[in-house]
């Protein structure tokens, strides 16, 4: 499966995330974003990925099984962001 992921910074300007967060919403399957920004992706109506775990997707910085266990055990989706 494949999809597209946009990553919003926190330090993106309120006006300029407002902007993205338009455009996304028409073709991204996701937003990842601060645990701040997590109210705004779910007004656009596209999935948040964040670190928190109020986020549709739970995004881990390293795997730890045991957290991801303990996400699953809670009905969450997690994701582990692995930059190359």
């Amino acid at each position: 499966m494949k999809e597209l992921w946009l990553e919003i910074d926190a330090s993106v300007p309120e006006t300029q995330k407002t902007k993205l967060l338009k455009s996304a919403a028409k073709t991204c399957d996701a937003i990842l974003v601060d645990a701040r920004d997590i109210e705004a992706v779910k007004k656009a109506r596209v999935k948040v990925a964040s670190v928190s775990e109020e986020a549709d997707i739970v995004v881990l910085s390293a795997l730890d099984p045991e957290k991801l266990k303990a996400l699953k055990a809670k009905g969450k989706t997690a994701a582990v962001k692995i930059v190359i």
